[in-house]
């Protein structure tokens, strides 16, 4: 499936391929059953209009984990030679996702000292910088400091602290780390395709995803966002416009797929059609059409060559399904009560409930049963709880917009705004000041992004 794909005509001066890579953005979605590659242009104002969109079978990922790089890489030669050819630019810079058991995260604190009483770029810099002193578990490393709030003169609710006069400056963030080794798989996979393609960041699939569902009101009152894909489930939670957790969970809807399959005894691709194609989030919300003729065979290739009957019962279907988006919902659940006794608050909002994004988003029903599954206060109540839809986006296909595609559009997202502040505190940093001091801050937003 491609979109529109915006074609540079070639200037007499033949950079046509310069100018095209500093306005049009790359990334690529590297999914356990779907690998995505979006290319568009992203205004200071979030709009984002997608001008390449592709997708393939994911291979050589398992649960967010790299499991045969050479599979994967060789899909992508593929796949990025035929992004190639169809916009007529050479790949060189592109953003990538990461997920899996190995994502870990923090809520933690950094200080500065406020050298000439008024806070400076600098000293909100060196602020988020001692913050990222915390130790991440053995073989992980931080890839993501998002500040949350800073404190002034005990004042905890400070936004943007600059120009504040203050002795001492303090900063609230939320850090995420994910395993090293898993990172430089993904890396290997696109580096591999050319010494001259860079993977400019490597960004956590939950806020990418929430980047291009939520709105600022829903981060404003609480929300939780649920990605909901093939292999992995991840979760952020926003309270006040904060990022307060954020976790992610290798189960997902492959691991659903593999119970049908297991169910009715035929082949994954088969049981994911299933799925796809006539599964329901549990059987209550079946139609009445579709309790009466529950009951049908299908051919299912069991051998090369060889076929034999299988008889499907829906309704035993989307049991199976219920039973599994209600387990991936108690370990949500029992995650989020786990971090919530860790904040130091102790509670939580949720005023906006709960969004899902994901390809298991689309599955008729799921938002329903998700609702009763999702309920931290245990009152009886059913939780608040909508599909996502990338919101500010525009493209060829409206289709575009679907929950499946958060990640994706987030990504682009989130690198245009992440390389504005990078190129931002670069210009801040006044002259003069030593190399030293310079090094010091290019080296923390390298690190940073």
């Amino acid at each position: 499936m491609i979109f529109s794909m915006a074609k540079e005509k070639k200037t007499n001066s033949g950079g046509h391929k310069k100018q095209k890579q500093s306005s049009t953005l790359v990334a690529i979605d590297l999914g356990s059953s779907v690998i995505r590659i979006v290319a568009g242009e992203v205004q200071n104002d979030g709009q984002v209009t997608i001008t390449y969109y592709n997708q393939i079978p994911s291979i050589g990922i398992i649960a967010g984990s790299v499991c045969d790089l050479p599979a994967l890489s060789n899909a992508l030669s593929t796949f990025v030679n035929e992004y190639e050819t169809q916009t007529q630019t050479s790949l060189e810079h592109c953003v990538i996702n990461i997920t899996g058991f190995h994502i870990k995260s923090y809520n933690d604190e950094g200080n500065a000292t406020v050298q000439s009483r008024v806070v400076s770029v600098i000293d909100k810099n060196k602020a988020i910088e001692n913050a990222r002193s915390v130790r991440p578990p053995e073989g992980n490393h931080i890839i993501h400091v998002i500040p949350q709030n800073y404190i002034v003169e005990n004042n905890a609710d400070v936004i943007n602290p600059i120009g504040l006069h203050a002795m001492r400056l303090g900063v609230a963030v939320h850090l995420i780390t994910c395993s090293k080794d898993q990172e430089q798989n993904f890396r290997s996979a696109i580096t591999s395709l050319s010494s001259n393609v860079a993977v400019d960041q490597v960004v956590f699939s939950g806020i990418a995803a929430a980047d291009a569902v939520l709105t600022e009101a829903e981060k404003e009152i609480g929300v939780c966002l649920i990605d909901f894909g093939g292999g992995t489930v991840d979760v952020c939670v926003y309270d006040k416009k904060k990022l307060v957790i954020s976790f992610s969970i290798d189960r997902g809807g492959n691991k659903i797929t593999e119970a049908i399959a297991s169910e009715f005894h035929v082949p994954l691709y088969m049981a994911e059609l299933l799925k796809t194609r006539h599964g329901v989030a549990h059987r209550d919300l079946m139609t009445e059409e579709e309790y009466q003729n529950h009951l049908y065979k299908i051919p299912a290739r069991i051998e090369d060559g060889l076929e034999e009957d299988v008889f499907i019962d829906t309704i035993v279907m989307a049991d199976v399904i219920a039973r599994g988006i209600g387990d991936i919902c108690n370990s949500i659940c029992n995650s989020i009560e786990r971090h919530v006794r860790e904040l130091q608050s102790g509670h939580l909002n949720l005023g906006a409930g709960f969004v899902i994004t994901g390809g298991m988003a689309k599955l008729r029903g799921v938002d329903k049963l998700v609702a009763s599954c999702l309920n931290p206060r245990h009152n009886g109540v059913p939780a608040k709880v909508k599909i996502g839809r990338c919101i500010g986006v525009t493209g060829d296909d409206p289709q575009i917009r679907d929950p499946d595609h958060a990640v994706s559009i987030g990504l682009l997202r989130f690198s245009k705004f992440a390389s504005d502040e990078n190129s931002a505190k670069e210009e801040d940093i006044p002259k003069g000041k030593g190399k030293r001091t310079l090094k010091a801050i290019k080296d923390w937003l390298s690190k940073e992004f």
